[in-house]
């Protein structure tokens, strides 16, 4: 490989994503009474795509004192996304602090132009995954701390996420049958903590979430994985 497709490659490798799934940094709402719409918007990165951020957007509904709604978009490009659905439980432990309880199902798809083997590369070469998630995701925070404008709150997301992933090459070079498909299914857990502060109703939000996958044989290799995600971003409550 010439010195030039050298430095293609790695001005690739910071602007693009190489793996097909991150830690997903849902927006923590903590809603504590009927009628409350928890919006935001915000810009993610993992630890190696810094300068390719992803756009999210959470919607939380509080139907009535105690039950919630939510929805979650993630999109990073034309061809890495994910959304979500959940609902669930929640309740004002004091004046300040609440506690949330969803369960929710999830959907996304990845893929990666390319080939990791040197010298190989062809139009054909990559890898293609499509996967779900059943999942449970518990909250707990304290909202308007000490009366002012300040939020924070902890969370673990974590459930079952199944994948089918198509490769052609990716990490080896198939002299026969390059084509390889795979059906896994894996254990994962997302913890993750936020903090938000700004005026009553519109506030400024950053988060951390950290991605755990069930280790077992074939895991980082069929479905490449982020370990984790940092946003910032904006939240109106109506």
């Amino acid at each position: 490989m010439t010195k030039k497709n050298h430095l293609l490659w790695a001005l690739a490798a910071l602007f693009a994503s190489c793996n097909v799934y991150h830690p997903q940094v849902v927006d923590i709402p903590l809603l504590h009474e009927q009628g409350q719409i928890q919006t935001q918007v915000s810009a993610s990165c993992t630890e190696a795509s810094i300068l390719s951020p992803a756009a999210n957007a959470t919607v939380s509904v509080a139907i009535t004192d105690h039950i919630g709604m939510q929805a979650f978009g993630d999109v990073s490009s034309s061809s890495h996304y994910y959304g979500h659905l959940a609902g669930g439980y929640f309740t004002s432990l004091t004046d300040h602090m609440v506690l949330e309880a969803y369960l929710g199902i999830g959907a996304g798809h990845g893929h990666i132009n390319g080939s990791r083997v040197a010298g190989t590369h062809t139009n054909h070469d990559g890898l293609t995954t499509n996967f779900t998630e059943e999942f449970l995701q518990l909250n707990w925070g304290m909202v308007n701390v000490a009366n002012t404008t300040f939020d924070f709150g902890v969370g673990v997301r974590g459930g079952m996420l199944d994948n089918d992933t198509d490769e052609c090459c990716y990490y080896e070079h198939y002299e026969e049958d390059p084509d390889r498909s795979y059906h896994e299914h894996h254990l994962f857990a997302e913890p993750q903590v936020m903090v938000r502060y700004g005026w009553d109703r519109f506030r400024f939000s950053v988060q951390y979430a950290y991605g755990f996958l069930q280790d077992e044989e074939g895991v980082t290799r069929h479905f490449p994985v982020h370990r984790s995600s940092f946003s910032i971003g904006l939240s109106y409550r109506f």
